[in-house]
């Protein structure tokens, strides 16, 4: 999957586990992918930064550590992140998101998701 194609699938599948409409937003900054709008009401959408990877890996835990003290709001969406990667994202309370539809998402006292139990979903397809 392309970048673009893995935050639709990913939006699509979180909408259809929690009814929570994603957005899709230019990012207002270059060094990010984007930006998404989750509407967690229908009226007060809750804007986050999103760093778009296909796999997340070891190599790429730094960088996102460095990006989530620089970004109040950020959310990672890949097509997979391996078991250990996503305790180091909960660990810094990193939000997260796969195409498969886990999630986790901690945003203050305001909003907690933890949706974990699907297969990755693999597309045969090299990074």
């Amino acid at each position: 999957m392309k970048t673009p194609e893995i935050a639709d699938v990913a939006l699509q599948a979180l909408e259809r586990q929690t009814n929570i409409k994603g957005k899709w937003k230019t990012a207002p900054d270059k060094r990010l992918d984007g930006a998404v709008d989750l509407y967690f009401d229908r009226n007060k959408p809750q804007r986050f930064l999103v760093e778009i990877k296909k796999e997340i890996r070891n190599h790429h835990l730094p960088k996102l550590l460095e990006q989530a003290r620089r970004y109040e709001h950020l959310i990672v969406i890949a097509e997979n992140i391996f078991p250990k990667i996503k305790e180091q994202l909960q660990r810094n309370n990193i939000a997260y998101l796969e195409t498969n539809g886990n999630v986790f998402l901690r945003e203050n006292k305001n909003y907690f998701i933890w949706i974990d139990h699907h297969k990755p979903a693999y597309t045969g397809q090299s990074a």
